[in-house]
């Protein structure tokens, strides 16, 4: 038998020793009573800080003041603040930690205008745009009683190191949206606004994007959308991030379906080209995606509150293996 090495190019990438985890400043706020998460959640939804409570505390990266003055406002009291070491963080609040790491990374895919998947499986996010610099994320299909949209997206996971070094792995996800003429949806079923006014420049309707769920009625907790108010059947959603309870135009709305229905349709064979592709072209697809959020930079940069920030090489790790040929 013959042996040969193969080389092969990882889609993971790691800090450089100059940015690291333990660079960045945790705290922890004591709470002065246990307070509901809904009600943290309305009180600190808008801050500059990352934050996540857990039980009596919360633990952020950013200027604690900006949260003692939010949680004053809306009458709860706090105490004491410490800092709190990376590897204390990582050894006895691993929970908060990954939430801060994934809102950070959050914030920067929203800036580039990516928007979140509710499953929560996985940390993954779609282009709302069709096409950006060249890079095409969207393929559109339509058939009688539905239309549909295909998107490349990405999605993400953390390997931390107890001395600080992180490793990021990112790798290539399909998301299809379908848009049924005729609304046979459950309530409570997760839905996505995909708005198709060209002229609307979205403001306030941030939130939307972020995907919804379906709910039932209307009533007077509900808002309205402006282009949805003089219509005589709007479609009432929840929004995932803010959970407020809005109207909007049918016509915006999206589900996710199964392959089962992808085959009724009529375009499962155009679908799985998309979702399965060769190892070449899904590589490809991973680095043009990336490269809109690096900016064709070498590195990619998540921020975090206060002029910090992680940085992750993007020359790949690379994995030598000796395979024998008979």
């Amino acid at each position: 038998m013959d042996s040969h090495s193969h080389t092969f190019e990882l889609n993971c990438f790691v800090t450089p020793d100059e940015s690291r985890l333990s660079n960045i400043v945790f705290k922890e706020l004591e709470l002065t009573s246990t307070q509901d998460y809904p009600v943290l959640r309305d009180a600190l939804c808008r801050t500059r800080a990352i934050w996540y409570a857990l039980g009596d505390r919360i633990y952020l990266v950013g200027d604690e003041r900006e949260l003692r003055n939010q949680l004053s406002s809306s009458n709860i009291d706090t105490s004491t603040v410490r800092l709190v070491e990376y590897s204390e963080m990582l050894s006895s609040r691993e929970l908060p930690l990954r939430a801060i790491l994934h809102s950070a990374l959050a914030r920067l895919m929203a800036r580039n205008d990516f928007r979140p998947s509710i499953g929560r499986r996985r940390r993954a996010y779609y282009p709302y745009f069709d096409t950006k610099d060249g890079v095409r994320a969207t393929i559109r299909m339509s058939g009688e009683g539905f239309t549909a949209f295909v998107k490349d997206g990405l999605q993400f996971a953390f390997d931390l190191s107890p001395e600080g070094r992180a490793l990021l792995w990112i790798d290539v996800k399909v998301f299809t949206f379908v848009h049924f003429e005729k609304n046979e949806m459950e309530p409570g079923e997760s839905v996505y606004v995909f708005c198709t006014n060209s002229d609307c420049p979205r403001a306030g309707c941030e939130i939307l994007t972020e995907g919804a769920f379906l709910e039932l009625g209307t009533g007077d907790a509900f808002s309205a959308v402006p282009c949805a108010s003089s219509m005589e059947e709007p479609t009432p959603i929840v929004s995932k991030t803010e959970h407020k309870r809005i109207l909007v135009p049918y016509e915006w709305v999206y589900t996710t379906v199964d392959t089962r229905t992808l085959r009724e349709l009529g375009i499962y064979d155009r679908w799985r080209e998309i979702a399965i592709r060769p190892a070449p072209s899904r590589y490809r697809v991973m680095q043009d995606l990336i490269g809109l959020i690096a900016k064709r930079g070498e590195s990619l940069n998540i921020p975090f509150p206060d002029e910090q920030s992680l940085t992750f090489s993007l020359s790949p790790i690379k994995f030598t293996r000796s395979m024998r040929l008979s």
